[in-house]
């Protein structure tokens, strides 16, 4: 399989096209999809190995030799004025992975705002000074938002998009 195939599978499937295995709190188990740092010192420790993990698998499920994993965490506080104007103003941008055969194919960064509750795209700025992004990107990330969400309803999303100014480039 070439990877824009890859690409446009994931672009053109629908969140019930995925199967969702959460890896984090009481009950789950590991993602096996792990982050690992070492500190020679950490909290006054010598020699410390910190790992991280992304918190979600998604296994498409007529392949599952297709898999993404989400909600690996890149920066912990992600500053600017578009993305912190929400009722909790943290944000932080995560990855997403996505493998096959599971090697890992592609990789995309994200950004998660107002507490969690809503995943955006992350744009760049044109020569205008706009905050913009390639419609594939948006479409990616709109896609993540609604399979973590559990929800087919992209009201949400697109409330949040539109309050961040964003706008989708011109192919």
């Amino acid at each position: 399989m070439k990877l824009k195939d890859l690409l446009s599978l994931i672009l053109n499937s629908t969140r019930e096209e995925w199967s969702e295995i959460g890896c984090w709190g009481y009950g789950s188990g590991p993602s096996y999809k792990e982050k690992f740092t070492f500190y020679e010192i950490f909290d006054g420790e010598p020699n410390i190995l910190k790992t991280s993990s992304h918190s979600n698998i998604l296994v498409y499920k007529d392949d599952i030799a297709i898999t993404m994993a989400y909600g690996l965490e890149s920066t912990e506080d992600f500053v600017a004025p578009w993305a912190n104007k929400f009722s909790d103003p943290k944000a932080s941008t995560d990855f997403i992975d996505i493998f096959y055969n599971n090697a890992l194919v592609y990789r995309e960064t994200y950004l998660v705002v107002d507490g969690g509750r809503c995943r955006l795209p992350i744009p760049s700025y044109n020569s205008n000074h706009e905050l913009i992004i390639s419609k594939d990107y948006y479409n990616f990330i709109k896609l993540l938002q609604r399979i973590a969400s559990g929800s087919n309803s992209d009201d949400a999303f697109n409330n949040y998009f539109e309050e961040t100014g964003i706008k989708i480039a011109k192919a």
